[in-house]
């Protein structure tokens, strides 16, 4: 019936008689194929969205009343806000602005029709001048039809009402809503309930609200809030009891999750806690120090403040500051170092923070390490030392960086009889192989398995490229030789 009455409305509007016959109509859409209009399975569509904007906002403005009537409700909710709403977003591209006379209409009850999300996630319902006069609507209904409306579930995820209103901050309508006997803490599908949405949004008036109506004052802590930085809403979860080290998903508290997020204002409203605990670990060992220094916070500094402890670490055997150094965070390396961390504190597999951050190739940071005494030949349970790393990973200025320690070993080897030299070889990094060979590094080592330098088939390469290295560098007398060696000539002694 109502699809009847929605086609009776736009054959009047268009001049039409439901006695016109089809086939005028079918030629009349033909003739625009091609131009406006494209044919899709028997179905025609405007051929592009901005021309379907210009389309929707002239005919809507031209027949408001037919489209308000009869267009979908997600049509509805993204394309016509209320003029008369006080800062209306500017960035709604081909609005349809609904004048005052139409308003009541606009919130009939058809706007309930099933469509729970289109309807109270709309944007009008920002404003508190609309949900006034759309709450003056509904309490004309009957109450019993009020009491249905305010429980009724969406068709498409059975949504409910209170939980788009949550969503959106419209706290009057929360009201309305939770007076109506709806199900405060219903939880979704999702796993999602009314009090972590708002607290997702930083709703914190809707939040207020629904802790003054819950029975349950000891709600859990929504970890979206936190993730948010919503300092107010965490302020007034607090007031209600709620557990600041309660964990989450994963092991994870409020507090590992701010520091993550680097929510300063958040993380300084937790510290303030009595029961808070700066050193609670997740499921896999990380504190939040551990958390601010990956991601390179400088709320680690506040952390320290409050006593974290700088030298914990992950199950894996990983240290703040180790991480930091991992991730090039200098500015936190930094600090951890003023506080005590231990700069030789090793991961399981005996990376040192300085062997991570020459593998990485992180100079400011290695910079650091080594201006705390770092240990420059400290090598990994596999015997590689931070040189070696560089070496092979082709990190050529920290491979200098390193050289500037008096007591650096350049002929280290590793497990297998692999010294720097021997892996920058290997992998064809000619830069490296220069710096070695300047630095006196010894060719003649060879690996566990017999291998010298020569037999490498990276070296086919690098002794062409090491040719001219050999007629202009100017190198000591043992060094030309070498040099000599790769490359397959021989430089007399006075060049």
């Amino acid at each position: 019936m109502e699809i009847e009455v929605g086609i009776g409305d736009v054959l009047r509007e268009c001049g039409l008689k439901q006695e016109t016959d089809v086939n005028i109509l079918k030629e009349s859409l033909r003739a625009l194929e091609g131009t406006y209009l494209v044919i899709e399975d028997s179905v025609y569509k405007v051929i592009h969205d901005k021309l379907l904007d210009f389309v929707a906002k002239y005919f809507g403005e031209r027949m408001l009343q037919i489209f308000i009537d009869n267009a979908t409700t997600s049509f509805i909710r993204e394309r016509f806000p209320w003029r008369s709403a006080t800062n209306m977003d500017e960035d709604i591209g081909f609005a349809i602005p609904i004048p005052d006379a139409h308003v009541d209409r606009y919130v009939s009850e058809r706007l309930w029709n099933g469509f729970v999300d289109n309807t109270f996630l709309n944007r009008n319902m920002s404003y508190p001048a609309f949900t006034e006069r759309f709450i003056n609507n509904l309490n004309k209904l009957d109450w019993s039809k009020q009491i249905k409306l305010a429980c009724k579930k969406d068709i498409k995820n059975e949504h409910r009402a209170l939980r788009s209103s949550c969503f959106m901050g419209s706290v009057d309508i929360v009201k309305w809503i939770i007076s109506k006997n709806s199900d405060i803490n219903y939880l979704g599908k999702d796993g999602y309930f009314h009090l972590l949405l708002a607290n997702q949004q930083g709703q914190v008036n809707v939040v207020k609200e629904l802790l003054q109506q819950s029975e349950s004052r000891d709600a859990t802590i929504g970890i979206d809030n936190e993730v948010e930085g919503h300092a107010d809403t965490v302020k007034e979860l607090l007031q209600h009891s709620t557990k600041v080290y309660q964990y989450v998903k994963d092991g994870f508290s409020p507090l590992q999750i701010a520091c993550y997020k680097n929510n300063i204002d958040v993380v300084c409203v937790l510290l303030q806690c009595v029961d808070v605990d700066v050193n609670l670990c997740d499921d896999n060992g990380g504190s939040s120090l551990y958390l601010a220094s990956q991601e390179g916070h400088f709320d680690v500094k506040i952390l320290l403040q409050h006593f974290a402890k700088v030298n914990t670490c992950k199950k894996k055997g990983l240290s703040s500051l180790w991480i930091a150094s991992q991730e090039g965070n200098v500015r936190v390396v930094k600090e951890l170092l003023q506080h005590s961390a231990n700069v030789n504190l090793c991961s399981n597999k005996g990376m040192s923070p300085l062997w991570i951050a020459s593998r990485q190739g992180h100079f400011n940071t290695v910079t650091e390490l080594l201006r705390h005494f770092a240990q420059v030949n400290k090598c990994c349970d596999d015997g590689i030392s931070p040189l070696q790393i560089a070496s092979y990973n082709n990190m050529i200025k920290v491979v200098k960086l390193l050289f500037l320690c008096q007591d650096i070993i350049i002929d280290l080897s590793d497990k297998e009889g692999r010294s720097s030299l021997y892996l920058a070889c290997q992998q064809g990094h000619i830069g490296v192989v220069q710096e070695l060979l300047q630095q006196t590094a010894e060719i003649s080592i060879c690996s566990n398995k017999g291998a010298s330098l020569y037999g490498e088939k990276a070296i086919t390469d690098m002794k062409m490229r090491l040719q001219n290295c050999c007629k202009t560098q100017q190198i000591r007398k043992t060094v030309k030789i070498t040099v000599c060696h790769l490359c397959g000539k021989r430089v007399r002694k006075n060049v």
